[in-house]
């Protein structure tokens, strides 16, 4: 008598499908088409600093981890692990991290298409088959700080998609995810936990559940991400003041004026500091034009980029025409989306950077594929 599961082949075989395309489809573009380096200097510092980790974290030495400060370590230190395993067999550190992010990329696609599942294997595949053929995502797939942390993120909420109504299991294992993708960087923290309290506030959860599960996967992730910084644990143990480390890396230009106003600019918000100090008329309508014109052009670049945001926009005039209602995994990845949104408007550099955009991509994919298949089965019934 055979035990075996005839399912486990089926599904195994349907992973591999499902990695494989959009993995090959990044490798293409990573390493015969993409210009070496694309980004200067991310893929340049980040395979040095994550050999440098490693001989640090094995020798005792934390003073490693005051190279490239400004984003957490477990990225880079992924970065490392590929230098270190495929160097000696005549890979370059730029080609190593490609492939690195490759295969992360590749297997956001398959969580995206687990995510989509939930509704049928239509949305699924539908999703997968979007975001693995999304332009973005292609052109900028050697982001490795983003890719790696947006793989974990995605985890993250298919984690806490999979929530039983009386079990906090997979609360922790959310947090616990949501932990790696801080570690990876720090913007999956208020992105993911900003998308989890809108989704559980639509869904009326009662104050005393909700404050329970936020308080738990909060926690995780900070426990997590503490545990796996060495910058962030008590210089007692370092022998230096990591927060003072990560403060004075912080990326940022400053603005000075004649009279003697100014100030650090990061974002589009902090153009808003020296308009409201100068007494200079023109000044002050200089740096007001510096924040429209940060905030105004910001979403437009997507645009350029990517398909996804045209479909999005072709979608919602039809959601309203069949006055179809905003639920389910629709309105999950619709308040997903919002979050990234609203974080790269203003508190991130999104303007400079435009790989940071890719956050915004897997919920577009799913918001898309989900509408789609309403409309389609609304129109053939």
């Amino acid at each position: 008598m055979s035990f075996r599961n005839p399912r486990i082949p089926t599904r195994f075989s349907l992973f591999v499908l499902l990695f494989t395309f959009p993995f090959l489809i990044r490798c293409l573009w990573a390493f015969v088409y993409c210009p070496v380096p694309y980004l200067y200097p991310d893929e340049l510092l980040y395979p040095f600093a994550g050999k440098l980790y490693l001989q640090g974290l094995a020798s005792g030495d934390f003073s490693v981890f005051k190279v490239s400060p400004a984003h957490p370590p477990l990225s880079k230190l992924i970065t490392g692990i590929f230098v270190s395993l495929l160097g000696p067999l005549g890979t370059s550190d730029i080609m190593a991290l490609r492939l690195q992010t490759s295969l992360f990329s590749a297997l956001t696609c398959v969580v995206i298409f687990s995510i989509g599942s939930r509704m049928d294997k239509r949305v699924g595949l539908l999703s997968w088959a979007l975001l693995s053929l999304d332009p973005l995502s292609i052109r900028y797939v050697v982001a490795s700080l983003d890719v790696t942390s947006l793989f974990f993120a995605s985890l993250s909420i298919w984690a806490f998609l999979r929530t039983r109504k009386n079990s906090n299991r997979n609360y922790l294992f959310s947090g616990l995810f949501l932990g790696l993708a801080s570690l990876s960087k720090y913007l999956a923290f208020p992105i993911v936990l900003g998308a989890f309290t809108l989704v559980m506030i639509g869904e009326r959860v009662r104050s005393r559940t909700f404050f329970s599960r936020i308080s738990l996967v909060a926690a995780a992730a900070i426990v997590l991400l503490v545990l796996g910084n060495p910058l962030l644990w008590p210089p007692q143990l370092i022998g230096f003041s990591g927060y003072r480390v990560i403060l004075g890396d912080t990326a940022g230009y400053s603005v000075v004026n004649p009279s003697g106003t100014g100030g650090l600019v990061l974002t589009a918000l902090d153009w808003l500091e020296p308009a409201l100090k100068t007494w200079n008329t023109r000044y002050s309508i200089f740096y007001l034009s510096m924040f429209a014109q940060g905030t105004l052009v910001y979403p437009l670049p997507i645009f350029q980029s990517s398909y996804l945001p045209w479909i999005f926009l072709a979608l919602l005039p039809l959601l309203a025409w069949r006055k179809y209602e905003l639920g389910g995994l629709r309105f999950i990845s619709l308040l997903w989306f919002s979050t990234g949104f609203l974080m790269l408007w203003f508190p991130v550099k999104s303007q400079v950077e435009i790989y940071y955009l890719l956050w915004l991509q897997p919920p577009l994919a799913i918001f898309s594929a989900t509408s789609m298949a309403d409309l389609t089965v609304r129109k053939s019934g």
